[in-house]
C-alpha cells in the first residue's frame, strides 16, 4: 500500500467516524426521557448514577439541574400537585419528564375472580 492510498483510507475513516458521531448525537437527542417514579423521601440522597444521570447544579434543596442523555433537566415542584418533585425539560411544544419523586400509589386488591384465575393458571386452587 502506498502512502497516498494509506492517507486516502485514513481520510475516509475520519469522515466515517465524524458521520457516526453526528448520527449518535442525533439518536440521543431523539431519545425520550423515561419518566422514572420514586418515593419523595428518596430525593435527598438519590444516587443519580442509578439512572445514568449526573448533577450539573445543586442548591440548598439538593440537585436542581441534572443531565441525562446529553440533555439538561430542571427541578420543578408545585404544591398543588401534592408536593411532588420532578425534573423535566421543554421539548418542542411538550415537556419531557426524566424523574419524579412523590407519593407512590398503593396497590389495589385484585377482585376474587381475577385472583382465582391467577391461582388456577399457576396450578393452584
Amino acid at each position: 500500500m502506498t502512502d497516498e492510498q494509506f492517507n486516502l483510507m485514513m481520510s475516509a475513516l475520519a469522515d466515517i467516524r465524524s458521520e457516526l458521531q453526528t448520527l449518535n448525537q442525533s439518536v440521543r437527542g431523539r431519545q425520550k426521557a423515561p419518566n422514572y417514579q420514586y418515593p419523595r423521601d428518596c430525593y435527598a440522597n438519590f444516587d443519580w448514577s442509578e439512572i445514568e444521570a449526573t448533577v450539573d447544579q445543586y442548591d440548598d434543596d439538593g440537585a436542581c439541574v441534572v443531565r441525562w442523555g446529553g440533555r439538561q433537566f430542571v427541578r420543578r415542584c408545585k404544591p398543588k400537585f401534592g408536593g411532588e418533585i420532578w425534573f423535566s425539560r421543554k421539548e418542542g411544544d411538550n415537556y419531557q419528564r426524566l424523574i419524579a419523586f412523590g407519593d407512590m400509589a398503593q396497590a389495589e386488591a385484585l377482585p376474587r375472580q381475577i385472583r382465582q384465575g391467577l391461582q388456577t393458571s399457576n396450578g393452584r386452587r
